[in-house]
């Protein structure tokens, strides 16, 4: 079972970039991300106390954060369409990171790099090598734009919200 948090991304599946992405990669098996954009904070293997999270959430400031990179990686089995940033905002880097040491330090999450992307769309790893993907996405141009960030998810896969949290807009 997977258990993580994660930061909403308001993106519009809908985007023209999109769609010249979907046209770019038509003759390849994707399972596209239909919605519930979201850049996964930690992968947890335990379960955090819902009032730690709650204290931690209520003192923070939502984030901005800029995407302006579109990118692919592989795991073991699939490769992860992306969309990342070249340069995040220092305020979405310490939300992140110094959650990330506390849960670490109460052993909720095992320590691991974190990777800042937002999940576009899977591909089987059999379907088409890495370098090919690259050179397929490469031509489409994204926009770059910069969003707060608002809403932070407790999720058990499959989609399931245990929690959710509104971060302050401090102006």
């Amino acid at each position: 079972m997977k258990n993580y948090l994660a930061i909403s991304v308001p993106l519009s599946k809908d985007a023209r970039w999109v769609n010249q992405l979907k046209g770019a990669l038509s003759q390849v098996a994707v399972r596209w991300q239909n919605g519930h954009y979201h850049s996964t904070i930690a992968f947890m293997s335990e379960m955090p106390q819902a009032s730690v999270l709650q204290e931690y959430f209520s003192q923070q400031a939502a984030p901005t954060l800029t995407l302006d990179k579109l990118h692919a990686f592989s795991t073991s089995s699939e490769h992860i369409l992306c969309l990342t940033s070249s340069k995040p905002s220092a305020e979405f880097m310490k939300l992140v990171l110094t959650l990330r040491e506390q849960l670490i330090e109460s052993k909720c999450l095992p320590p691991q790099d974190f990777l800042l992307h937002v999940t576009l769309a899977r591909i089987p790893i059999k379907a088409i090598a890495l370098d090919d993907l690259k050179a397929l996405i490469a031509p489409i141009c994204i926009p770059s734009f910069t969003m707060t960030l608002t809403e932070v998810k407790h999720i058990i896969y499959k989609g399931d919200t245990i929690s959710s949290w509104e971060l302050p807009i401090h102006v």
